[in-house]
């Protein structure tokens, strides 16, 4: 299929909720949503120092609130008032292109993808995944996982994109596949090591959200941009 904006694609409610329709299920009532409550957040941002350096085995790592959470949404998983895990979703669209958490001066995605004209694309970014070590085998990253792919999709995204340890590079994908959507790691584009990821190998995974949408009909298209009618 082309790579092109999805101006002339639309989303079902419908089918979104039919694709995304299985919630994880849970002995624990957990509740998953996106929030900008001070005291989930600086639970989350807690979690995330705890889990990286529990998780991944770095010497130190700060989880610390910085300048992309300001400009992300971000999702947690609760149980009552405790957090049990939690992730963030940051956008990059045409009108206001961002860089993405995993852009830095050496690596910069539109640069990465000389076959795909991502300068007039919509996409996103998950990164900073954190969930408790005793939620880590169940299905909490399932679920965070279907809700932000779904968010990604209500917004019209067309890609989104995780830099990640090898192995959550493969979670991330498999979470992908179940949803049906489109996973691939791009092994052939060189991730730079940085010494924040001190000597830990990063994947770079693209998620297409190509199938979640369905093309509007042309009449449709015509009559709500009479422009498309003149020829080129």
């Amino acid at each position: 299929m082309p790579v092109h904006s999805l101006a002339e694609y639309t989303l079902s409610e419908e089918y979104l909720t039919k694709r995304f329709s299985r919630p994880a299920k849970s002995p624990e009532k957990i509740v998953y949503e996106f929030t900008n409550d001070i005291g989930y957040l600086h639970q989350y941002y807690r979690l995330r120092t705890e889990m990286f350096i529990g998780a991944y085995g770095l010497k130190h790592f700060s989880g610390a609130k910085d300048e992309f959470d300001d400009c992300s949404d971000v999702m947690v998983a609760r149980i009552g008032n405790h957090v049990i895990g939690g992730c963030r979703l940051s956008f990059s669209t045409p009108k206001d292109r961002k860089h993405l958490p995993m852009e830095k001066h050496d690596f910069v995605i539109e640069d990465q993808f000389s076959d795909v004209p991502l300068f007039d694309l919509k996409y996103a970014e998950i990164s900073r995944m954190a969930i408790l070590p005793e939620f880590q085998n169940s299905l909490v990253m399932l679920e965070l996982s279907r809700q932000l792919f779904k968010y990604a999709a209500q917004n019209k995204a067309r890609f989104v994109f995780t830099l990640a340890p090898v192995a959550s590079a493969h979670d991330y994908r498999k979470m992908a596949n179940l949803f049906g959507l489109n996973s691939k790691s791009r092994n052939d584009i060189d991730v730079a090591d940085r010494e924040e990821y001190q000597g830990i190998k990063m994947a770079l995974s693209v998620i297409d959200l190509t199938s979640v949408y369905s093309p509007v009909p042309k009449a449709k298209q015509e009559a709500e941009n009479p422009l498309s009618l003149v020829g080129a």
